[in-house]
């Protein structure tokens, strides 16, 4: 028999290790697409338009991005590392095999690619970026980096709105969101920040480069230029199979947004793609459009850049800039939904990190020199926390020059279906002390007003009650004209003196009488006659 060494030993169980590992979790794998109780999710953001599945109110029942997946036709590499990572696509959590000085290679036949269309894994897991992160650059000594402080927190009222983008107007406040059930980007009105009335889908019709019936149209933004409305957008390109941006334009800003672009605005394939597109507007009235490229569908680092925009806002000019990247452990290797503003000279960077459909999910901030950066991150922890995972956020400044943050948050419960992502909005303080929060209805103009006086006057409470009062005080001086009303009774009296009319029967009876008395008057000639004939009269 020939000798075995410990190292050919070793090496045989690893491998035999290796591969009872592959079988198990393929059999899993199959056991778990097979079994629709326990099936992932569809990897759509939201329901398809028209589902009639119920939930609270205009909410439905959802899945998990696209964003945070790897797509099933990704190569493979079938080389055995030196640490194999085991990671729970649930938690998060796993273990790591230490494979160190074994050269075992796995035949590319060995290789079993998940059947189509069966979900492919997650990515958006601490630790999935394949690539090296690079560090952020050296904050300078001089550069302010403290963070706005947020105050008290205020449902906006309305179920399912992720990524919220609220856009001010004349004649008010305008949101748009990601897709749900109502279509590609619902949208919203409202003078106060507080009572919204819905729109119903203002993207009705999706631009010829995207995949038909696209239930994937996340994270809108929206800009004015001239009198033009332009509407950005996220939505599957169906060529490339990526999340990419367009763009869209209107005459109001009800839409509907039309496109008649035969490509994406921006869609970094060889980053994974680019979604979540925001707006900024210098003090020299040049527009830009930040973004984030999709990274985390593919195992590549995910950062935040910046482009300016055409004078009409259709397409992309200049230079793109890179502003930041995922780099802190909070962050899960994943930095998206960015907004900048201008406060005092400094460039507010806000964006989102983690597990979107997680309770991890928080904001981050940064401060850029310029537009197009460089910008450096006030901390290595979030800026902006709580155990409903809030995200999107977008500043809004108010009629009345008031900075406020408009975001999302887990509502009911994390995660669909039976959670919905609702608008909440936030004041901001940037002068190092908590904000004092007005009531929303105090913060649109006076101009404003007049579009609800129609709804404040419509109630008879107002001008009724007053004018009734007046009309009531003349019924005290009614009786002073009703007197003679007391001369009518008198006039009606004699209706109670018709019944002595009709005492007359009685008072016949008296008449009757006479003719009692009429025989002494005849008895007297008798008596006579009698007194002739002899005969005594009784006295």
């Amino acid at each position: 028999m020939a000798h075995v060494s410990d190292r050919e030993r070793v090496r045989t169980v690893a491998l035999a290790l290796l591969i009872a590992l592959a079988i198990g979790s393929f059999a899993f794998a199959i056991t778990r697409s097979s079994d629709p109780m326990s099936a992932p999710e569809t990897g759509v953001d939201d329901e398809t338009p028209g589902s009639s599945v119920s939930q609270p109110p205009t909410t439905l029942p959802e899945g998990d991005r696209l964003e945070d997946e790897v797509s099933s036709d990704e190569a493979t590499d079938s080389t055995v590392p030196d640490e194999l990572a085991f990671v729970d696509d649930d938690d998060d959590s796993g273990f790591v095999l230490d494979l160190d000085g074994i050269s075992t290679t796995v035949a590319p036949t060995t290789t079993v690619a998940p059947a189509d269309p069966a979900p492919p894994a997650k990515s958006n897991a601490p630790g999935a970026v394949a690539t090296p992160v690079p560090e952020m650059p050296t904050v300078p000594a001089d550069l302010d980096l403290r963070a706005p402080i947020a105050g008290a927190m205020s449902w906006a009222g309305i179920g399912d709105a992720a990524d919220p983008y609220v856009l001010r107007t004349g004649a008010g406040y305008y949101a748009y969101t990601t897709n749900t059930s109502t279509g590609h980007v619902p949208a919203w009105f409202s003078t106060d920040l507080t009572e919204w009335r819905a729109l119903g889908d203002v993207l009705p019709v999706l631009p010829t480069w995207a995949a038909p019936s696209s239930t994937q149209t996340w994270a809108p933004a929206a800009l004015i230029r001239g009198g033009t409305y332009v509407l950005y957008f996220t939505t599957r390109h169906a060529a490339s199979n990526r999340q990419c941006i367009g763009v869209a334009a209107a005459s109001s800003p009800e839409g509907p947004f039309e496109s008649a672009a035969t490509s994406p605005l921006v869609c970094q394939t060889d980053l994974g793609g680019s979604i979540d597109p925001s707006t900024f507007v210098g003090a020299d009235g040049q527009a830009y459009l930040l973004f984030k490229n999709d990274g985390n569908c593919c195992k590549i680092l995910t950062s935040i850049w910046s482009q300016p925009l055409s004078a009409d806002g259709l397409s992309l000019i200049g230079s793109r800039s890179e502003l930041l990247w995922s780099t802190d452990a909070w962050e899960g290797s994943v930095v998206e939904g960015p907004s900048m503003i201008e406060v005092g000279g400094r460039y507010h960077l806000i964006y989102s990190a983690n597990s979107w459909s997680s309770n991890r999910y928080a904001m981050g901030h940064a401060v850029c020199v310029t537009a197009q950066g460089p910008c450096y991150k006030s901390s290595s922890a979030p800026w902006r926390t709580s155990a409903g995972g809030p995200g999107g956020g977008e500043f809004l400044v108010d009629a009345a020059g008031a900075v406020w943050i408009v975001l999302h948050e887990w509502r009911y419960r994390i995660g669909y279906p039976g959670g919905v992502r609702s608008m909440y909005f936030e004041r901001l303080s940037f002068n190092g002390s908590p904000p004092v929060t007005l009531p929303p209805t105090t913060l649109p103009p006076t101009t404003l007003v007049p579009t609800t006086v129609p709804v404040t006057t419509t109630p008879p409470t107002t001008i009724p009650p007053s004018t009734i009062p007046p009309a009531t005080v003349p019924p005290t001086t009614v009786p002073a004209t009703t007197v003679p009303v007391s001369s009518i009774p008198a006039t009606t009296v004699p209706p109670t003196t018709v019944p002595p009319t009709t005492v007359p029967p009685t008072t016949v009876p008296s008449t009757t009488v006479p003719p009692t008395t009429v025989p002494p008057t005849t008895v007297t000639p008798s008596a006579s006659s009698a007194a002739k004939s002899g005969a005594t009269l009784a006295p």
